[in-house]
């Protein structure tokens, strides 16, 4: 990690298995890992890189984090009924103190751009035309 505006290092971290995506707020990185077929969000200390703790979701895990001081979102694929087909798309809140993960939202479209700002989580929805997408908005219970 280093500091925007002077480029001088402030810490580093080797998460264990390929970095997928990467989340950051002011004191904490969350860094989606994969590792086989296995993935897990990391949470790490931005200032001294030490590991917070770590959290084993879903090998359906898409590569999108975001982050805001208190939450962590990210989303997972949940396949229908075969006879229907496709797959829904599960919005996860996840408690960077404790690791613990909690649903928001299930979309029956294809959730994509998952942000955080504050206490809103936003993302949109591919509607499978051409032109066509839908924004989502929910705001986190305090």
């Amino acid at each position: 990690m280093r500091n925007a505006t002077s480029g001088a290092l402030i810490t580093k971290f080797s998460p264990v298995g390929t970095v997928e995506a990467v989340a950051l707020s002011q004191r904490m990185a969350a860094v989606l890992v994969q590792r086989g077929t296995d993935k897990r969000i990391d949470r790490y200390d931005a200032t001294t890189g030490s590991l917070l703790g770590s959290t084993t979701v879903p090998a359906t895990t898409e590569d999108t984090l975001a982050m805001a001081s208190k939450a962590i979102v990210y989303s997972t694929l949940v396949l229908r009924d075969p006879r229907i087909g496709g797959a829904d798309t599960k919005i996860w809140l996840l408690d960077p103190r404790n690791g613990r993960a909690t649903p928001l939202a299930t979309t029956r479209e294809t959730a994509i751009g998952l942000s955080i700002s504050g206490s809103r989580v936003a993302w949109a929805e591919d509607l499978g035309i051409s032109t066509k997408a839908r924004i989502q908005a929910i705001t986190l219970p305090r």
